[in-house]
């Protein structure tokens, strides 16, 4: 008896040591929600300079702008007019002439924002392809192999953020859902890339990636559908952290919808900031009552940014 009660103990410490179910992931600490007039699109958010700036997915939105925020308020200007450009008419006849999948439903959506210095970098989701803005010029930037595994599913199924390691001449293209990876190119080899992917979290089920961020040595993901935010070792792409923004954001506009509206990824030294395309969809009763929110406006809301995050 003594021999099989020991069995016992030793089974029930095993068992103990073994978690039933996913951790919940650390929830980031809520500070500010700034709502827009109207829905904005947002679709990613960079600093430029001390500038927050974003840009706005309509099929006519062709420009940068500045997200100047105020108490509980959102209001875009805009900082680069894309049509001024050296190098945008060139552009445009590029996207006119070339017989890329899915034209037919439209050939420019901005969805992503990064910047190194004064250069910024921009992604068109509908030509899967990623533009510099330099000393006054735009141009698409070489990537090798160009195309490979972006045109499977829909539309909006392309290109959906960017990131820059300015020190590593690096960029991160993010291929949103169904099946996300991340589009990793060299600039220091003429635009060669590999796609590559990390773990997901066991509990998100509709996996996808709507925004990147690089900052202090690591590449962020924006897990939109599944409310997180990923640390990823861009050396090994492991996850070394994930941390939670359901709250305020899940349940923030009254839609039915599985998939989540964060589209936009900004880090500073002690914030983090999301930009919301809520799809005009309007604020939810439990938004309004929480924030004295009202309309169908789009959404800055910032976080603290943890310790060692």
């Amino acid at each position: 008896m003594k021999a099989i009660s020991l069995s016992m103990s030793a089974a029930l410490a095993l068992l103990l040591c073994l978690p039933s179910a996913r951790a919940a992931d650390p929830a980031l600490k809520f500070l500010s929600l700034h709502a827009g007039d109207k829905p904005h699109e947002l679709s990613g958010l960079a600093f430029l300079g001390d500038t927050l700036v974003t840009v706005r997915d309509g099929k006519k939105n062709r420009a940068v702008y500045a997200v100047v925020l105020s108490p509980g308020a959102l209001t875009l200007k805009k900082r680069i007019k894309l049509k001024k450009l050296q190098g945008f008419d060139a552009y445009e006849r590029h996207l006119k002439k070339t017989d890329f999948p899915l034209a037919k439903v439209g050939r420019f959506d901005l969805e992503g924002i990064a910047t190194c210095g004064a250069s910024v970098y921009l992604v068109n989701e509908r030509a899967r392809e990623a533009l510099r803005i330099e000393n006054g010029r735009l141009d698409i930037v070489p990537v090798k192999p160009d195309q490979e595994g972006l045109w499977t599913g829909e539309p909006n199924d392309g290109l959906e953020g960017v990131a820059a390691d300015c020190a590593g001449s690096v960029l991160y293209l993010a291929k949103e859902g169904p099946a996300p990876f991340v589009l990793v190119v060299d600039g220091k080899a003429a635009g060669a890339a590999k796609k590559k992917s990390y773990a997901r979290a066991a509990a998100d089920r509709n996996p996808d990636i709507s925004d990147l961020a690089f900052v202090d040595g690591f590449l962020y993901s924006l897990e939109r559908n599944n409310h997180t935010i990923a640390k990823i070792d861009p050396r090994t792409f492991e996850v070394v952290a994930r941390v939670s923004f359901a709250d305020p954001v899940r349940g923030l506009y009254k839609t039915n919808k599985p998939k989540g509206l964060a589209e936009g990824l900004a880090i500073s030294k002690d914030r983090i900031w999301l930009a919301i395309d809520n799809g005009e969809r309007p604020f939810s009763k439990t938004a309004k009552a929480a924030h004295g929110v009202k309309g169908n406006g789009s959404a800055i809301v910032v976080f603290a940014r943890p310790d060692g995050f």
